[in-house]
């Protein structure tokens, strides 16, 4: 038995046409990939200096090794700029001080017949082109085949900087920043107690997840075709979290990126698993409303009786389709700064994404009516809207699930984060949701710690609070945590049902890969 959503995994994307930029932090201290690097050095490279020896070794190593990592991904190549003035040795986002040396160690490989480089080009009238990409020669393939280490020896680098600051970018003749969230780009910054603070939580979180094997069971080969084409890959190197702030503030954004389970769809998560463990996702059901009713002291799921924030009528659609729409339009007005930008941003978003198709033509007309709508439904926080203000909330949310990975951390148990939505191991589904009330009503200011375990389970669960599970059991969390005892025998039959045709989708390509990190992980150096 098979999952239906398999059929949707076919696809005519070309693998061998894909290419990512480079990592300048891969890294390995693993003593057979060190002795295979020196083999391909000291073919290739006579410096006459040990410093310059030492250097270039440096960057031979980076660039090997990410073109390694990429080719164990599928991906064909490998993008790396060949402007002298985008390396920037001295930064805090470069911890191995990669600098322009880089361009002359890979020109030096191409003379060497170990990789082909692309030459990059940019047509200044259509923004059309594409970086230098370097693809690895049949020859230094072949050195790849041969290699005899495990995946897992190939990290990044332990000071690579978790904590970025990202600004808009300047216009360099004329001195000003030009907005937009697609322009801002990372920023330096002086470190304080709180950045600090940050990256150790992320440290701790990053060492705890590159211990365990994460991946998705329904997958014959580690790769997911999105309807949008993009293809994700699942493996042990996609999931190095980093945290973002915008606007060059440190109170603007924070939310964490890094780990493939945030770039594949929903119905995709409910087969990923923790150590070969069945994982439980479950969310915080209309966290932004939630949000801005709670910024006023208001408990949203209490003042409107549990009534869907997001349903709105529209001619020519579905109730779904309506509620889809009204979704969307809600969640891009909060960061938008006016009704216009809301439009576009909405109209460009279904336009990117196939699978938010909708059977009619999204003019301003049709947007407006749906605004309206939602200002209606939402009164006490109209204001909101076309307000710009999502950029506050997500800084808000991002507090809240730092607080979750702090505490999963500390416990050792893995936990993987999608913004408002979180994904542990089964075994601690109720911790989770337990956990996800006392951090949400500890950071609304309803509640702090001691005031939270006085408080009433029942009325928590009633107000302020809702979730949403995601995965093959779906509500039955509540059944199983409120109906614990024999005479709900129905419930755990129910439960049982759901865990046994979940584990039919489990194919034997996912349990080739977890075996091979078993025994790959046990090799590699303490």
């Amino acid at each position: 038995m098979m999952p239906k959503e398999l059929s949707l995994y076919s696809s005519t994307y070309d693998l061998r046409d894909a290419s990512r930029p480079i990592d300048v932090h891969r890294w390995s201290e693993w003593p057979e990939v060190n002795h295979f690097l020196n083999d391909i050095y000291s073919s290739i490279f006579n410096s006459t200096t040990d410093q310059l020896s030492k250097i270039q070794k440096k960057h031979v190593k980076v660039l090997l090794l990410d073109l390694y990592v990429a080719w164990r991904q599928g991906w064909k190549y490998v993008g790396m700029s060949f402007d002298v003035n985008r390396y920037k040795p001295k930064s805090r986002y470069n911890a191995l001080h990669i600098s322009k040396t880089l361009i002359s160690v890979a020109r030096r490989l191409e003379q060497a017949g170990l990789i082909i480089i692309h030459k990059g080009y940019h047509n200044h009238v259509t923004g059309e082109g594409y970086v230098t990409r370097l693809q690895p020669s049949e020859g230094l393939l072949a050195w790849f085949t041969n290699a005899s280490w495990a995946d897992e020896a190939i990290d990044c680098h332990w000071q690579r900087e978790l904590v970025e600051l990202r600004d808009n970018r300047k216009d360099t003749a004329k001195g000003k920043k030009i907005s937009g969230s697609a322009t801002q780009i990372r920023v330096e910054y002086d470190d304080t107690p709180e950045t600090i603070r940050m990256r150790q939580i992320l440290t701790a979180y990053n060492t705890l997840l590159q211990g365990v094997h994460i991946d998705c069971c329904h997958l014959t080969e580690p790769f997911i075709y999105r309807k949008d084409g993009a293809v994700i890959r699942i493996g042990q190197h996609d999931r190095y979290i980093k945290r973002v702030f915008n606007n060059g503030k440190f109170n603007k954004g924070g939310r964490f990126y890094g780990g493939f389970w945030q770039q594949i769809p929903s119905r995709d998560r409910e087969y990923v698993r923790i150590n070969g463990q069945r994982t439980v996702e479950i969310d915080y059901k209309a966290l932004h409303v939630v949000l801005l009713y709670a910024r006023r002291g208001i408990d949203y799921w209490a003042c409107s009786g549990g009534t869907d924030p997001y349903a709105v009528q529209v001619d020519g659609l579905t109730t779904d389709a309506a509620r889809k729409l009204g979704k969307l339009l809600f969640l891009i007005a909060i960061n938008a700064n006016n009704e216009k930008s809301a439009y576009k941003a909405l109209r460009k978003t279904v336009q990117d994404n196939h699978s938010l198709g909708f059977p009619l033509s999204l003019t301003d007309s049709v947007l407006s009516n749906v605004l309206v709508q939602l200002r209606q439904r939402h009164t006490l926080i109209s204001d909101s809207l076309c307000s710009g203000v999502g950029i506050d909330l997500q800084f808000l949310d991002s507090q809240i699930t730092e607080a979750l990975i702090e505490y999963f951390t500390d416990s050792n148990i893995p936990i993987l984060t999608i913004h408002d939505s979180y994904i542990v191991p089964h075994d601690y589904a109720i911790d989770l949701r337990d956990e996800m009330t006392r951090v949400f009503l500890c950071h609304t200011q309803y509640a702090d710690d001691q005031t939270y375990h006085s408080m009433d389970w029942d009325n928590i669960a009633q107000h302020t609070v809702a979730f949403r599970q995601i995965g093959y059991d779906d509500q039955l969390l509540d059944d199983l945590d409120y109906a614990p005892d024999a005479d709900n025998a129905a419930v755990f039959q129910r439960h049982e049902a759901a865990v046994n045709e979940i584990d039919t989708y489990a194919v034997q390509g996912y349990w080739d890969r977890l075996d091979s990190f078993q025994k790959q992980h046990s090799r590699l150096p303490s």
